[in-house]
């Protein structure tokens, strides 16, 4: 089953298409929509007409023999059993009276959502992996591990459709890396959900002559976190929508675990944590690591990567792994200054330098996500010196942003 529900109410009256909203709104999977009309989402809400039920009863007749996937919840005013009976008898499952109360409500959003899981062929999905980058601090790399990787994938196989998704909300820089004119973005879609569609999200789309596209934050300025609220389930519903438009969506979700992060580190496929081997760093990755093993990830789904890796720092690689109790995926080898270079120039890394050590890395490492090849661990085996038991004291801190 998608990420979220489709819902779409006909009501008779203000009163309930209120009770419906409020209901709705603490289940963050399922998602009001204002344009489409009934027979494009997942679930119709409706009042029935009470003057006339056999109105009611043509309309979602016909509703369910054109879309056999659509789910119907009716709700009225009282509980005539020979209504509730005409209305099994036309497919439709779950029946409220008035007043609805959350208890009955939320027990029938289960069942439905039940029942829209056993439905094969609901909703044509391409499936396309969604790969969430954490960085452990500002400045790490994190952004160009995103943008390289994605550019690398695009290049790697034209017929791969690559999108870049800018969730940094303290620091929105990929159009920079890709010398790209700031424009709308993540938080014009935000602000009306109940549009969110692809052809919506494909309007904001900012496209790159590679044909790689991103979404930005549209954040302008230094507004950053300051601006207004962004909505409960945005990130999941965007993400949703763009997985069924693209094979690989890369989203940067900056250093921060804001509502946003945590939604797409949930919903992703992968999560890489970046870091690199300065004592900060490291701190600051062990905690992530703890908030997302109490959140129950699989180690499977999570890939920590040590940016701007140099062979000396075998030993640091080393204790690092004992405290992360976990061994690192990738190394990404050492050049800054290549890597500053391609930033400064907005040109990613292979047009900037194709036949650099680091460029090379980049389009391994996306031939390997393609392939969906095991990622190869890469860390050295565990010792037992004065640097391990100083890191080893290195503890989780509430005080971590979240």
């Amino acid at each position: 089953m998608s990420g979220f529900v489709t819902v779409w109410l006909e009501c008779r009256s203000d009163s309930v298409r209120r009770t419906f909203e409020e209901l709705l709104a603490s289940h963050r999977a399922f998602l009001i929509k204002q344009t489409g009309g009934p027979a494009t989402v997942d679930v119709v809400c409706v009042e029935l007409d009470e003057i006339n039920p056999e109105r009611t009863f043509a309309s979602m007749k016909g509703l369910l023999e054109k879309n056999p996937a659509v789910e119907v919840l009716l709700t009225s005013g009282g509980a005539d059993s020979q209504v509730m009976l005409e209305a099994f008898r036309i497919g439709i499952k779950e029946f409220l009276p008035q007043p609805m109360n959350r208890k009955e409500f939320d027990a029938a959003l289960s069942r439905l959502k039940e029942r829209l899981k056993s439905k094969e062929g609901r909703r044509s999905v391409k499936g396309g992996k969604i790969v969430a980058f954490l960085g452990a601090k500002g400045g790490i790399g994190t952004s160009t591990l995103a943008v390289n990787l994605a550019m690398s994938l695009r290049q790697l196989n034209q017929e791969n459709q690559v999108a870049l998704v800018d969730l940094n909300l303290d620091d929105s820089d990929l159009p920079l890396f890709l010398d790209l004119q700031p424009g709308k973005g993540f938080r014009d879609l935000a602000r009306d959900l109940s549009r969110l569609d692809a052809t919506f999200v494909q309007s904001l789309m900012s496209k790159h002559e590679s044909d790689l596209h991103l979404l930005q934050s549209g954040l302008t300025g230094t507004e950053g976190t300051t601006g207004e609220p962004i909505p409960g389930g945005a990130a999941l519903h965007t993400l949703d929508v763009m997985r069924s438009m693209y094979d690989h969506v890369f989203v940067d979700c900056g250093h921060t675990l804001n509502p946003e992060t945590r939604e797409t580190l949930d919903f992703a496929s992968l999560v890489v944590l970046t870091t690199t081997l300065s004592l900060p760093s490291i701190r600051r990755a062990k905690q992530f690591l703890q908030v997302m093993r109490d959140a129950g990830y699989d180690r499977e789904k999570l890939v920590i990567v040590v940016n701007r890796y140099q062979s000396e720092d075998a030993e640091l690689l080393q204790h690092a792994e004992e405290l992360f109790e976990q061994k690192v995926g990738w190394l990404v080898p050492n050049d800054y200054p290549m890597a500053s270079s391609s930033l400064n120039k907005g040109v990613p890394l292979t047009v900037h330098a194709p036949r650099a050590a680091l460029t090379q890395w980049y389009i391994s490492q996306a031939a390997i996500l393609v392939g969906d090849k095991p990622i190869h661990t890469v860390g050295v085996e565990a010792g037992n010196s004065l640097l391990s038991r100083y890191w080893g004291g290195l503890t989780f801190s509430p005080k971590v942003k979240a």
